[in-house]
């Protein structure tokens, strides 16, 4: 019964993930970067935790934590650099701000 709860909320969450991809790939609103990093994050961190539990793996989790901390130095890193240049978000490609 658990394994069956828990294989279903695998499915729901890749399917999260799917959805999240496919309305951050047609909004491409420059200001949800924060909110599609943080929520593929964790979606990606509660996946990693229940694929651990499904299959007795330890090292899942380990997993889990790397995206956690990845997703957290990656959203500092990124509200610093917008915070030090005003605002505004820089286009890495061509190092000008957006707009």
């Amino acid at each position: 019964m658990v394994e069956t709860v828990l294989s279903v909320v695998v499915g729901l969450l890749v399917l999260n993930l799917v959805i999240a991809a496919v309305v951050f790939a047609r909004l491409r609103a420059a200001g949800a970067w924060l909110l599609v990093i943080l929520l593929a994050s964790t979606t990606g961190i509660a996946l990693a935790a229940v694929l651990a539990v499904l299959n007795d793996a330890p090292r899942m989790l380990d997993a889990a934590l790397v995206l956690a901390g990845t997703a957290v130095v990656t959203a500092a890193v990124r509200s610093d650099a917008e915070r030090t240049r005003g605002g505004t978000p820089v286009d890495a490609e061509h190092g000008t701000a957006d707009g």
